[in-house]
């Protein structure tokens, strides 16, 4: 593909999108395909050659939108209001054309001076003291793709951090807090992390917020037993 057969086949895309959000009202919000439909549609085997994008985007249609719950339906009402806008579709494609790996300030200068801007906006949104900022020299961050992702981190530098200040202390006594309510995310980094995870018992009557007993109790039962909770995960479920 060359630029003007870009040009075009990006002309024919921004008109696929609009027509499809024209007539998303219209779409089933949840898909009707049954499971394994996908494969019985799709060659057993990569191409050996490419396919016009004519053909690809055929298929788009005929195989992926079927297949496609529709989380921008206007009677979806599950997990988050909104996962994207048009705003950030042209980020996407603006970002897709540079696509520059930022390992390092030299790799792609506005892309880790932009990231850090994007943060310190994010503290300052949340209303978090300045020594979190990157201009404080201990503080900053980098943005992660999932809030899953972003939990992972979270329990890596908490698990280094405490392992510093506490030395000689085994991986398999390390402990994650959460609730009975906590988005599975906290779980599934200690499975990674190969550390416990418990789950704190939290109820309607207290409108599912950790009591300050129960968290005491769990840490008091914890340390006799000689585990170590190192970081509590409240990202709640819808």
């Amino acid at each position: 593909m060359d630029i003007e057969e870009f040009r075009k086949a990006g002309y024919k895309a921004i008109d696929d999108i609009c027509d499809y959000y024209h007539t998303l009202e219209e779409r089933p919000v949840v898909s009707q395909v049954e499971p394994g439909y996908l494969a019985k549609q799709m060659p057993d085997h990569p191409p050996l050659e490419g396919e016009k994008i004519e053909d690809i985007t055929k298929d788009f249609q005929r195989l992926i939108l079927p297949g496609m719950t529709h989380w921008q339906h206007p009677s979806f009402f599950a997990y988050y209001p909104q996962i994207a806008s048009f705003e950030s579709i042209l980020g996407d494609l603006y970002a897709g054309a540079l696509s520059n790996p930022g390992f390092n300030w030299a790799c792609s200068p506005a892309s880790t001076e932009l990231e850090a801007i994007v943060m310190d906006w994010s503290a300052k949104l949340l209303g978090l003291d300045e020594r979190f900022h990157t201009a404080s020299g201990i503080g900053g961050g980098v943005l992660q793709t999932t809030a899953s992702d972003a939990a992972l981190l979270a329990a890596v530098v908490s698990r280094t951090r405490y392992t510093k200040l506490h030395p000689g202390v085994p991986m398999e006594k390390l402990v994650i807090y959460g609730t009975t309510q906590t988005h599975s995310l906290g779980a599934k980094a200690a499975l990674i992390l190969g550390v416990h995870f418990r789950a704190l018992e939290v109820t309607m009557e207290d409108t599912f917020s950790l009591r300050g007993e129960t968290f005491s109790k769990a840490l008091k039962e914890d340390r006799e037993k000689g585990l170590h909770p190192y970081l509590m995960s409240r990202y709640n479920r819808d």
